[in-house]
C-alpha cells in the first residue's frame, strides 16, 4: 500500500497547484475519482475473495480468516459507497435502510460514529496486522501497508484543514488511495516484496586453487 499511497498523493499534490479547479471537479460528489473508487473496491473484494480460496500451507486457515475479514469490510465500504445501490438505480437496498433507519446508508444514520465502522475494521486488519507481520511475504498485510495506512491518516487530518472547499476534495482524494491501496495488496505476487529485509543472498564460495 506504501507505494500506492506516495505516488497517489504526489500525483494529486502536482496536479492542484496547476490545475485547482479540475481536480475539485474530479473529486466532486458522484464524480469521476468517486466512480473509479468504486471499481477499486470491487477488484479489492475479487481479489481478497480469490486469496482467501487459494489460500495454502499450515497457516491457512488464519490467512483466509484474514482474507474473508478484508472482503467483508470491502464489502461494506462499498455498499455504503453506493448507497446500496441506489447510486446506480437499484433502490431496494437502499429503500429497506431507510424503512429501518430513516436513511438509505449508514454513514448518514450514524453520522459520526459511522467512520469508526469503516475506519476500526482498516486499522485494525492493515494497520495493526501488517505492522505485527513486519516484512513477511505475500498478500497479507505487511509493516509497509501499515506505514502506507498511517501516512493516509496524517493526510486526511490535514485535510480537515483545508477549509471548506478543500476538504471534502482530500477526504475523496484519500479514499481513493486508500482503495487503490486495498486492491494493489489483493493483486499483488505472492512472494512480494522481491527484495525483502529477511532475505539475503547466500554467498556461495569460491573454490579455493589448487597448489
Amino acid at each position: 500500500m506504501l507505494p500506492c499511497v506516495v505516488l497517489g498523493l504526489l500525483a494529486v499534490g502536482l496536479l492542484v497547484v496547476p490545475w485547482p479547479d479540475a481536480v475539485a471537479r474530479l473529486a466532486a460528489k458522484e464524480g469521476p475519482l468517486e466512480h473509479l473508487g468504486h471499481g477499486l473496491l470491487l477488484v479489492a473484494l475479487v481479489g481478497w475473495a480469490v486469496a482467501a480460496a487459494r489460500a495454502r500451507g499450515a497457516d491457512r486457515r488464519r490467512e483466509r480468516g484474514l482474507c474473508m475479514a478484508l472482503v467483508a469490510t470491502c464489502a461494506l465500504v462499498l455498499g455504503e459507497e453506493l448507497d446500496w445501490g441506489a447510486v446506480y438505480g437499484v433502490t431496494a437496498g437502499a429503500e429497506a435502510l431507510h424503512t429501518a433507519l430513516g436513511h438509505q446508508n449508514l454513514h448518514n444514520a450514524w453520522r459520526g460514529a459511522s467512520y469508526l465502522l469503516f475506519s476500526l475494521p482498516v486499522v485494525l486488519l492493515v494497520g495493526v496486522v501488517g505492522w505485527r507481520r513486519g516484512d513477511a511475504l505475500g498478500r497479507l498485510p505487511q509493516r509497509r501497508d501499515a506505514l502506507g495506512l498511517g501516512l493516509l491518516g496524517v493526510a486526511s487530518v490535514v485535510g480537515a484543514w483545508g477549509g471548506p472547499r478543500w476538504e471534502p476534495v482530500l477526504d475523496e482524494v484519500v479514499e481513493t488511495i486508500l482503495y487503490l491501496g486495498l486492491s494493489w495488496m489483493a493483486l499483488r505476487p505472492v512472494g512480494y516484496p522481491a527484495t525483502s529485509s529477511k532475505l539475503t543472498r547466500q554467498r556461495v564460495p569460491m573454490p579455493s586453487p589448487r597448489v
